[in-house]
């Protein structure tokens, strides 16, 4: 709390960024950042994305995408991408649209 406190006094009153929009852009433009290093990580080697569902807590379905590469190195790289809540109809209707794409579900 002491941290906090001195920090916003010696911060100008225009720069103390605490409003959600401005830290949204900042989560933002660091997702953007980070996946712009991960496919030029990736470049033109072969990859696979994981998608796994699952629920939470509180009994709501979610969806979590993983991407799978081998490096130039020869290293097996997994890069968490995203996380969303996905409404139930939602999820059965994901999951047909893979399957015309002929992709495996497990």
């Amino acid at each position: 709390m002491m941290i906090r406190n001195a920090t916003l006094k010696n911060v100008p009153n225009n720069l103390k960024l605490i409003s959600p929009n401005i830290q949204k852009e900042i989560v933002h433009a660091s997702v953007v950042e980070t996946i712009n290093i991960i496919i030029n990580d990736i470049s033109d080697v072969l990859f696979s994305i994981l998608v796994d569902e699952s629920r939470d807590v509180s009994i709501k379905e979610q969806m979590s995408d993983v991407l799978r590469y081998v490096n130039h190195n020869g290293h097996v790289i997994e890069r968490f991408i995203d996380i969303v809540y996905v409404p139930l109809p939602q999820l059965f209707q994901s999951r047909l649209q893979l399957m015309n794409y002929s992709l495996d579900i497990i």
